[in-house]
């Protein structure tokens, strides 16, 4: 025995899933459903940005926001952005789960199952901000500010 593997106690990763037939129908369903919902995000997305542009292009008729024209479109932006994120995950999540399931790779799954959960991150941080944003609002109102 080398003296590598003594230092080295981490079992090697494995190319082949040891799922069920019922686990993958689920996860290839699941799959599935994300992409389509994914793509759908996407070309909201894109619909979008082209709105985006038409807004930008008339920004002469929001001077009546007193110049905050430009401002509605930083934050247009700034949301769409935000909204790219789970989609792009959601996408990465059904992709790579297709993926692993046709060519039986566990190293694939691993990466499916980071970007399903950084999709879910995303929205748990999200309702928190919302839920805080509510809490504050109830808060003033009942102050009368």
């Amino acid at each position: 025995m080398e003296f590598d593997d003594l230092l080295d106690d981490r079992t090697p990763l494995q190319d082949e899933l040891t799922l069920n037939q019922p686990v993958r129908d689920n996860l290839k369903e699941s799959a599935g459903w994300g992409k389509f919902i994914a793509i759908i995000g996407f070309v909201f997305l894109g619909l979008s940005v082209i709105s985006m542009l038409f807004m930008f292009a008339s920004i002469s008729s929001l001077a009546q926001f007193g110049g905050l024209g430009g401002a509605f479109i930083f934050l247009y932006l700034i949301l769409l952005a935000i909204f790219a994120i789970p989609v792009y995950h959601l996408y990465n999540f059904a992709t790579k789960t297709q993926e692993a399931l046709l060519r039986d790779n566990q190293s694939l799954l691993v990466g499916a199952f980071s970007s399903h959960k950084t999709v879910f991150k995303f929205y748990g941080i999200l309702m928190i901000i919302v839920l805080a944003l509510y809490t504050i609002v109830l808060v003033l109102s009942f102050l009368g500010l």
